[in-house]
């Protein structure tokens, strides 16, 4: 009977949140191969913690023939207020590596990549940052952005 439930209503048990702000790139130029510092996101939902989230590096780029878009260095920081983060991350994930290929004449190319981090152990407050990297010389571009869905909460809302 629960999983009809929640079968039903699974946008009731996740709580989406931006992660960074949405980023244009240009191959060899602004935003490329550069660190994407994300969104200070408070875990603390309707009086739980998430215990686990989903991150969705979401993109679109205009790609030359067989040129790439590279996702890489994807980490999730935490800390206490959101502002002082710990010295190391407290996740950092393997790269997504090449995520977007331009097809024959080029392309434009969209599409989410998906990956899941627990957050058991992690305080209150958790950020996520990665690096877009598109491999041509100066013609691609692109946007990119991240986005969290927190999961796994110890109370469900009554709604």
């Amino acid at each position: 009977m629960a999983d009809q439930v929640l079968q039903r209503d699974v946008a009731h048990l996740l709580t989406a949140r931006l992660a960074t702000a949405f980023t244009a790139l240009t191959a060899g130029g602004a935003g490329d191969n550069t660190n994407i510092n994300g969104i200070a996101i408070d875990r603390f939902v309707g009086g739980s913690l998430a215990l686990n989230a989903e991150i969705l590096l979401a993109f679109t780029a205009t790609l030359a023939a067989t040129k790439a878009l590279l996702l890489k260095g994807v980490k999730v920081w935490h800390g206490d207020d959101g502002v002082n983060w710990a010295a190391d991350p407290y996740a950092s994930i393997v790269d997504p590596g090449q995520v977007a290929v331009g097809a024959a004449g080029g392309s434009t190319e969209k599409g989410v990549f998906k990956l899941g981090v627990d957050l058991g152990s992690a305080k209150r407050f958790i950020r996520v940052d990665f690096t877009p990297d598109l491999n041509a010389a100066n013609t691609d571009t692109g946007t990119v952005v991240a986005i969290l869905n927190l999961a796994g909460f110890d109370r469900l809302p009554a709604a």
